[in-house]
């Protein structure tokens, strides 16, 4: 006789779609923006065959010839990087709706309200059920902290020096081997590539699931 498994909630449904969605769609542009990365390195190839041609061997003529499609490559990266941004906006926006999502199924509805806000609603409940695991699984504050300034840098892009300052500090004290694959400068944070992207997503994904296997076992 085949095991029946347990039927799936209301928020696990909701959040499995949301995750999958976020996954077929980092991965459609991931494709889409390698192919067309492909075609401008060809381009760019073709254009400094052509500056040698022209040159007939002249070194001098082929360093001072600007290739013109150096600057359609930067403004390409610099859109891709923006790409990046928008969906990790997208993905962090994923994990503050799973938040609040258990609260409403598990604990108490609530209106509009802020991603620290909700993890202390899951912090007291946790408190008053005496559940240590849950209150590990509420207290990260490296999804807290370090994403939501990033979040907050991608979509305000209104960083302040004590904002820098403070996002350093994160970073240099950094507990998971994700953080290394962001690049952190004086004005920017880089996303280098896609796997990032889903690093963080299943981040987010198994952190959610977590705390509602908890709930569901103190319920």
């Amino acid at each position: 006789m085949a095991n029946i498994g347990k039927a799936r909630t209301g928020v696990q449904a909701s959040r499995d779609l949301l995750y999958e969605t976020h996954k077929q769609l980092i991965a459609e542009l991931s494709r889409h923006f390698n192919n067309e990365f492909k075609d401008l390195q060809t381009l760019y190839e073709r254009e400094s065959q052509n500056i040698k041609d022209m040159a007939e061997g002249d070194n001098e003529i082929i360093r001072s010839t600007p290739n013109a499609m150096t600057g359609v490559i930067c403004d390409f990266q610099t859109a891709l990087q923006r790409i990046r941004e928008l969906e990790f906006c997208s993905i962090f926006t994923f994990y503050e709706i799973g938040i609040k999502d258990i609260i409403c199924e598990y604990i108490k509805p609530i209106k509009r309200t802020s991603l620290p806000n909700m993890m202390c609603i899951l912090q007291n409940y946790a408190k008053k059920k005496h559940k240590k695991k849950l209150m590990v699984l509420c207290s990260n504050k490296v999804l807290i902290e370090y994403y939501r300034y990033m979040r907050n840098y991608y979509a305000h892009m209104n960083f302040d020096s004590k904002d820098w300052n403070d996002l350093n500090i994160i970073f240099e004290n950094n507990v998971e081997p994700l953080f290394s694959t962001f690049r952190l400068s004086s004005d920017t944070i880089l996303i280098p590539n896609d796997e990032t992207l889903l690093a963080v997503l299943d981040t987010f994904y198994v952190n959610l699931k977590d705390i509602e296997d908890e709930l569901l076992i103190i319920k």
